[in-house]
């Protein structure tokens, strides 16, 4: 199966497992849904530098085992592709006034030199 979406969060449950948590709509709600990367997996996550806000393709199947009478059910990693690495937000308002791009600033004048 495939599924496309955004990054929420990449946990490091311990060195052999991580699970990356992706956000998606279902009926007009978001929810988090977490996927478990094992052993290469770990490796393309950290060669693609994965992190919040990223947009990714993860191709992954289901695993189902029984514990206390109970099924617990994790979906997990196959294959993962970045789609778009979020570049963030840039500031447009300069904060360092006493240097500019274009020079530096006297702070009594305001004139650039």
């Amino acid at each position: 199966m495939n599924i496309e979406g955004k990054v929420f969060d990449v946990i490091h449950r311990s060195d052999k497992v991580w699970e990356v948590v992706l956000r998606k709509k279902h009926k007009d709600k978001i929810v988090p849904i977490s996927f478990i990367a094992f052993s290469f997996i770990i490796e393309d996550v950290k060669r693609l530098n994965i992190k919040p806000k990223d947009r990714i393709k993860i191709q992954f199947h289901l695993q189902s085992k029984m514990f206390n009478d109970r099924y617990y059910t994790s979906a997990i990693i196959d294959k993962i592709d970045m789609l778009l690495k979020d570049t963030g937000t840039s500031n447009m308002f300069h904060t360092d006034l006493t240097s500019t791009p274009f020079g530096d600033v006297d702070m009594k004048t305001g004139e650039i030199f």
